[in-house]
């Protein structure tokens, strides 16, 4: 009879679990239906057009599968190669300049007891929407009524054309991005400081070592996943790039800041050929892949 009981138990248990997940599923159902149609099915069906020969400038053509023509043709395009370079550049130029800066400005942070209002201000930068930011930032740049060639010209300095020129365009592209993300840099190795143990520099201390000892063999190799996971992110990031880039200088002069991201939409809504902007922003899917695992690599984040 007991035992009788303790299966009848189990079920009225079971049954209870099975309708409490029911009604979970039910609740998250309308979220995962909208996940599902503005992110998969557009991932998905630019996979499929990918492989497809579908030119909005040509309508008349039949679109048919045609493999990897798109791929092969994207990729022998001189800007494509032009373009990752530039991707890359940007990428390794932002991430290396906010690195070192969020990484100093965190120390000093951590030093002096980073209060709520500093804290606040940091999150300014990353709370403005990019085009916002890119528009602001344009205004500053212009040659006779920007703020910074009026500043540089107190000093003696004229004549700077930031937008006009490939070097000083990307250079523009660098400082618009370092100044709004390196916030994001400098909490995430504020929060690895604060995580820190105090038992280890509490014993070199007591060893006599200097305070460059210290950081070099102490804080900054337990700050490694860290700088790693804030370098993945920014990584990812910059190569992604688009508004900033697209409001500044939508990849001029010339090609000199034409990433990957500008010449996909270069592609698709210029040019019109949407087969081979899909199989570039693929290309570019693989590239980030990459980059993103020679990263986790380098500074073991998962293991």
């Amino acid at each position: 009879m007991s035992t009788r009981q303790n299966l009848n138990s189990r079920r009225k248990k079971i049954s209870l679990l099975a309708r409490g997940n029911l009604e979970w599923y039910i609740m998250l159902a309308p979220t995962i239906i909208v996940l599902l149609v503005i992110t998969i099915y557009p991932l998905v069906y630019s996979l499929i057009i990918s492989f497809q020969s579908l030119h909005l400038q040509k309508p008349n053509l039949p679109i048919r599968f045609i493999g990897l023509s798109n791929f092969i043709s994207v990729v022998r395009y001189d800007a494509f190669l032009k373009s990752v370079t530039n991707t890359l550049l940007l990428a390794l130029s932002s991430v290396s300049i906010g690195c070192l800066i969020g990484l100093g400005v965190a120390l000093l942070l951590y030093r002096i007891g980073a209060g709520n209002i500093v804290l606040v201000l940091l999150v300014i930068p990353m709370t403005v929407t990019p085009v916002v930011s890119a528009l602001v930032w344009r205004f500053m740049y212009h040659p006779q009524l920007g703020i910074i060639n009026y500043t540089l010209r107190m000093i003696g300095i004229s004549g700077i054309t930031w937008l006009a020129k490939p070097l000083s365009a990307f250079i523009s592209i660098v400082l618009v991005d370092v100044w709004q993300w390196t916030p994001f840099i400098i909490f995430i190795l504020l929060a690895g400081l604060v995580s820190l143990p105090s038992e280890p520099f509490e014993s070199v201390q007591l060893d006599g070592a200097s305070s460059f000892q210290i950081f070099r063999y102490l804080t900054l190799p337990m700050l490694k996943k860290h700088i790693g996971v804030a370098i993945l992110f920014r990584a990812i990031g910059v190569m992604k790039l688009f508004d900033t880039i697209y409001v500044l200088t939508q990849g001029g002069p010339g090609r000199a800041t034409q990433t990957l991201s500008i010449y996909t939409y270069k592609l698709g809504f210029q040019y019109f050929a949407l087969g081979e902007a899909a199989a570039l922003s693929y290309l570019t899917l693989i590239l980030l892949i990459v980059v993103a695992l020679i990263i986790i690599r380098q500074f073991k984040l998962f293991w």
